[in-house]
């Protein structure tokens, strides 16, 4: 059997991976030709050294029944201390070096922000996605971890945004900071007004975060009118979950990062 190496080089490389190490999964994406063709994710806390073989796995069963070999590797994260272990694991398959946004993978936008090196790179890597993908101006909720909103100008500039407690978050916090409530999974409840104390933690915690999103969409475009007719975008894995509660007109764009990863790594490569 030939090495991984061996069999890439025979083949057409044509294969774009990325990668969003995010705190509580690890996304994959495989794009060939343009499309994004597979995904899968990881739990972040299963990646440790002497797991890295589960990084492996993921990316081995995207590849495998892809019609070709890997090009170019982009990667953005929010853990640190994992980077490096997905770099290395993601190294054997490429024969370049693994793109990092922030390092070696530069974010062509300006960022407006008073100490530009604050912002997470997953907001830059999505600003500049939704400049390509929808153009500007643009509201970007991102609805993770934490949840975050970000802005886009009408020249495409990246200008700030809030960050807020995610759902689930929200959820650790009320279960650790009180005595009686229990841990919920925040999803959607089976009615608005909550006859136990699971349901009506699961209300506050899925129209609660539906309506901070909504508000907060009005109160900037009020504040900025610039923005009333921007394009309004939501990614994140509870964006799924609130897909049907989302403000009016809001796209919802589950691999927004991945995407824009794979801009930044074809406009590197």
């Amino acid at each position: 059997m030939l090495p991984c190496c061996a069999k890439q080089s025979a083949m057409k490389k044509n294969i774009v991976l990325t990668c969003d190490i995010g705190n509580s999964c690890i996304d994959f994406g495989c794009f060939r030709e343009g499309h994004l063709v597979a995904s899968s994710e990881t739990p972040t806390s299963r990646i440790s050294k002497n797991k890295i073989q589960d990084i492996c796995d993921a990316v081995e069963n995207l590849i495998n029944k892809q019609a070709g070999s890997v090009k170019a590797i982009a990667i953005c994260s929010v853990v640190p201390q994992k980077t490096p272990l997905v770099v290395q694991a993601l190294s054997r398959y490429v024969d370049k070096k693994v793109l990092v946004a922030g390092k070696n993978l530069t974010i062509p936008i300006t960022n407006l922000y008073h100490k530009p090196r604050e912002v997470g790179q997953d907001r830059l890597v999505n600003a500049i996605g939704c400049k390509n993908l929808y153009g500007a101006p643009a509201i970007i909720a991102d609805i993770g971890t934490a949840l975050t909103i970000d802005i886009l100008t009408k020249r495409g500039e990246y200008a700030g945004g809030a960050i807020f407690p995610g759902p689930s978050i929200s959820a650790q916090a009320l279960f650790q900071k009180t005595a009686l409530l229990p841990m919920v999974k925040p999803e959607k409840p089976q009615r608005l007004i909550g006859k136990e104390t699971v349901t009506s933690i699961q209300s506050g915690l899925y129209y609660g975060t539906a309506d901070m999103i909504a508000g907060m969409i009005a109160r900037i475009k009020t504040a900025c009118p610039s923005l009333k007719t921007a394009h309004l975008i939501a990614t994140g894995g509870f964006a799924v979950v609130l897909k049907k509660h989302l403000p009016q007109g809001m796209h919802l764009d589950q691999h927004l990062t991945l995407k824009s990863l794979h801009i930044l790594a074809n406009q590197a490569t």
